[in-house]
């Protein structure tokens, strides 16, 4: 800091000026960015820390006891909320995938 002031008394009070100015802004925009980059965290983080519970109706116990057997025990060792919760990311890819492809293709034949 005694560098700084240094410094700032061998300037004309103009060059200070716009030095101060220019230290200012570029002190001012490192600190919004960091505010954004916190504000971005915060949201990422209280989005994935929003849990909901889910109910399922009128779904046959038979349906869901042959999830269980076939697909639940073989590959999420039993976990069902584990097998749920993969089981929609991977629905939402296929959908992201498929709209993509279909985007693609009207493009492609529009053109």
């Amino acid at each position: 800091m005694v560098y700084a002031r240094t410094i700032l008394t061998d300037l004309s009070p103009a060059s200070e000026a716009r030095f101060s100015t220019c230290l200012f802004s570029s002190l001012r925009q490192r600190f919004e960015s960091q505010m954004i980059a916190m504000r971005n965290k915060a949201l990422a983080s209280a989005e994935e820390d929003l849990l909901i519970g889910l109910t399922f109706h009128n779904v046959p116990a038979s349906l869901v006891a042959e999830f269980i057997e076939k697909i639940v025990r073989p590959y999420y060792k039993g976990n069902l909320n584990v097998a749920f919760q993969d089981l929609i990311h991977k629905a939402l890819l296929e959908q992201d995938f498929v709209l993509s492809h279909i985007t693609h293709v009207r493009n492609v034949v529009e053109a």
